[in-house]
């Protein structure tokens, strides 16, 4: 073998055992076999270097209800990417964001989050329409967490922006149909202040309630997870 092919064979061949590794953990993932799946993933990182593993271990967190663990990975590893991988920031910031936003309710700080995924700059190891895909998932949420704040006019943007890229987004559709109503329902001192979303198909597909504060809790029958790879 010419030793000029020597690094590229051995890049393959490592590639194929940290696929191997990732899609053995994902299996265990989809059975709820979380501390399997993160061992294997974690397996894939510090012995390979599969720099993905470090948004899948984020989610997988996640998914198991470690959310507290979930920011102390993530936050670690946003200090060791360099701008190669700043897609898989993007991704790290955009499930830190669905954390606050998600579980802690704290929108202000998970639109800060989201906010700053959005500023960083496409990499050049991925395409416009790859990189666009995966901001497009910021836009989702991004559109949930300006209508919780109240920003409707913000929050339509984001459905736009998110439809234009996944036109049949569910929970995106949902919100649209939120921010649609939203005058109707809330444009006087006296409307209602719990609303009822129903989907096309007169189903109930979530719940709109204004607070005191003028600010809004909704409640989806799906409720998002980003990046979910």
């Amino acid at each position: 073998l010419p030793k000029e092919l020597v690094p590229v064979f051995a890049t393959m061949h490592k590639a194929r055992l940290w696929r191997k590794l990732a899609d053995e953990a994902l299996s265990h993932r989809n059975i709820n076999n979380f501390d399997k799946a993160l061992s294997l993933l974690k397996e894939s990182l510090e012995k390979y270097d599969y720099i993905p593993a470090m948004s899948l271990i984020s989610t997988t967190l996640i998914l198991n209800e470690q959310y507290i663990e979930a920011i102390k990975w993530i936050n670690n590893c946003l200090k060791n990417l360099n701008e190669e991988n700043s897609y898989i920031k993007i991704e790290l910031l955009a499930n830190l964001g669905l954390i606050y936003y998600s579980k802690f309710k704290d929108y202000k700080k998970a639109l800060e989050i989201y906010l700053e995924s959005l500023s960083i700059p496409k990499p050049s190891n991925i395409s416009d329409e790859g990189f666009e895909f995966v901001k497009s998932n910021i836009y989702r949420d991004l559109a949930a967490v300006y209508f919780c704040l109240g920003a409707i006019k913000n929050s339509e943007k984001y459905c736009k922006l998110r439809l234009k890229v996944v036109g049949d987004c569910k929970f995106t559709l949902q919100i649209k149909s939120m921010v649609e109503e939203y005058l109707d329902k809330f444009g006087t001192k006296d409307s209602k202040q719990q609303v009822i979303i129903k989907d096309k198909y007169g189903h109930a597909a979530g719940m709109v309630v204004r607070n005191e504060d003028g600010r809004h809790t909704i409640t989806l029958t799906d409720n998002p997870v980003s990046f979910l790879m």
